[in-house]
């Protein structure tokens, strides 16, 4: 009995505990629409307000979407939101034209438009709201076989786009056509051009130099581009990307928040309107959407009220006598049950496994063909002949000579000693050579590299060094490709150049010095190295590299040689 009195002052506490609730918390999505300066809006979960979202929607529930090209990324993050908050529901993305995507949404065809623009005034007029999502980042771009090293400006970009710069020696390189990819004038990004100032004041339009594909796919735009292109596209859609090389503009890329260019990027609603249909395989009654009163709802659209002051007096509150005493009633007709059931233990989430960390990839130490010593052979030296002074000759006894000549002794006739003078060492050849780190790109180039040949008739051997910094590659955001590193090369990358095997020599990491003789792999690295040569042998530089694409490197190297041993074995 005193068990059951005890659970009776619980359930009874509880029913004052809700009680006193006057106001439920609301629920749902409130993101704020902030134009965020970021190409990386994954963390989010949805940008549309809370009041278009249901709390539940039936089985088979079904939203479509009319995108424009330039909201692939964020439409994979608001299609796998939708389908594991609404589990059983399904989404349909269809790529049109920002414009294409608006009509389709007035005719009813879709629920959702993915714009990459702002809306016009009559859009407004028809009852949509665009709810921004961010600002996408627009890169510049050419392509990865593009001598183009420099940085452009403002104004640069835009002389191209109009045709007035036709030129590549016009912008600091080297000269030949500059061919400018357009895409179609539906585009959000080409649109949004049109909003800066450095384009006003004269009519937005390509050139002469301008090809303007019907396809509107950066892809496409990518495979257009060659050696003499440039275009524009949505950064997400190009950054990390080995076939493409992004041009900083005012020295800066975009994953700087400086970064000049950007479009708005968004989903588009209409006003008032459920975003979720019921598909067919699973019918339900329609209801048309008219002011109701608070107690009607629908499966679609959360539940609203016009009184939500906290003043009002709680007349429910009348009910809770009678649900108490209806609560006893049930507790003395089960006299024979001394325990009342109690409310179902809430069972914890289950905590998701956490993946363990990765083994650092370590790169390998630079793969260096050891130098051969040359091994000198024995120089014989003849013995010195002992110098023997001839024997003097008897002294010839005083000549006797008239009185009136004086007596002369003459002196024993030595012979000289002649001294023994060491051979004169003979200086050794030796120089410099400069290695640029973009000359390698192709088979002409091959063929002409940094070398010196053996001036000597006989074998020596040469003492070879390099020092100074190079790159492999233009900056992208994600890798280091424009690290400046020695002539061991980059070893940060030398796992993943491994394993995309796309290097000219794949045993060697990238930016590797790679030393030739006569055309074979002798040695890499900066060295010292101490190579045996033959007469006429030729010895070459070059930076290790995927072929075609060395035009975006940097730096060179500064390499000493020098002949330290002459007639040495080979």
């Amino acid at each position: 009995m005193v068990n059951r009195h005890l659970k009776l002052i619980q359930l009874t506490a509880i029913l004052f505990a809700v009680a006193t609730i006057t106001e439920l918390p609301k629920s749902g999505l409130m993101i704020s629409p902030v134009l965020a300066q970021t190409t990386n809006s994954s963390a989010r979960s949805t940008p549309l307000p809370a009041s278009i979202l249901p709390a539940s929607v039936p089985q088979g529930a079904k939203i479509k979407i009319s995108s424009s090209p330039s909201l692939t990324s964020l439409n994979e993050s608001l299609q796998k939101y939708f389908e594991t908050k609404y589990p059983g529901t399904s989404v349909e993305v269809t790529t049109v034209s920002s414009d294409e995507a608006i009509q389709s949404l007035l005719e009813g065809q879709t629920n959702l438009a993915a714009i990459g623009r702002p809306l016009t005034t009559p859009e407004k007029n028809k009852g949509l709201v665009l709810a921004p999502v961010d600002r996408e980042k627009i890169a510049i771009i050419v392509g990865k076989s593009n001598p183009y090293p420099k940085n452009l400006t403002f104004s640069q970009f835009a002389r191209v786009f109009r045709g007035e710069i036709t030129d590549w020696s016009q912008l600091g390189g080297r000269a030949g056509k500059i061919r400018f990819v357009d895409r179609p004038e539906s585009n959000d990004v080409r649109r949004a051009f049109s909003g800066y100032k450095v384009f006003e004041g004269q009519p937005f339009q390509t050139g002469a130099t301008a090809t303007q594909l019907s396809q509107d796919d950066t892809n496409e735009v990518i495979k257009a581009l060659g050696r003499d292109g440039i275009s524009y596209a949505p950064a997400s859609q190009v950054l990390g990307l080995k076939t493409v090389r992004i041009v900083s503009m005012h020295n800066t890329l975009p994953d700087d928040p400086r970064y000049p260019y950007s479009h708005i990027r968004g989903y588009v609603y209409k006003q008032g309107q459920p975003i979720f249909a019921v598909a067919a395989a699973a019918p339900a009654p329609t209801t048309a959407v008219t002011p109701a009163p608070a107690a009607t709802t629908t499966a679609t659209a959360p539940v609203t009220t016009t009184d939500t002051g906290r003043g009002g007096f709680p007349w429910w509150l009348l009910g809770i006598p009678i649900l108490g005493g209806a609560l006893l009633l049930a507790l003395r007709k089960g006299k024979g049950s001394e325990e009342i059931a109690s409310p179902a233990a809430i069972a914890p989430r289950p905590i998701p496994p956490v993946a363990p960390p990765l083994e650092p990839i370590v790169a390998p130490e630079p793969i260096i063909a050891p130098p051969v010593e040359a091994i000198a052979p024995p120089v014989i030296v003849a013995p010195i002949e002992p110098i023997i002074a001839p024997p003097i000759e008897a002294i010839a006894p005083p000549v006797v000579v008239p009185p009136d000549e004086p007596s002369v002794v003459l002196p024993p006739v030595i012979p000289p000693i002649l001294p023994i003078i060491a051979p004169v060492a003979r200086d050794l050849p030796k120089g410099e050579l400069i290695v640029k780190a973009d000359w390698g790109n192709d088979d002409t180039e091959i063929n002409d590299l940094p070398s010196f040949t053996n001036p000597l008739p006989e074998p020596v051997t040469a003492k070879i060094e390099a020092e100074g910094l190079w790159s492999y590659g233009a900056a992208d955001g994600v890798h280091e490709f424009d690290k400046l590193v020695d002539g061991n090369g980059n070893l940060a990358l030398a796992e993943k150049e491994r394993l995309e095997n796309h290097l000219r020599y794949t045993q060697l990491p990238p930016a590797t010095l790679v030393i030739l003789k006569n055309g074979e792999l002798v040695a890499s690295g900066k060295g010292p190295h101490k190579i045996p040569l033959a007469p006429g042998d030729k010895v070459s530089f070059v930076l290790n590299d995927e072929p075609h694409y060395y035009k975006d490197n940097t730096g060179e190297l500064r390499v000493k040689w020098a002949i330290v041993d002459a007639q040495a074995e080979v």
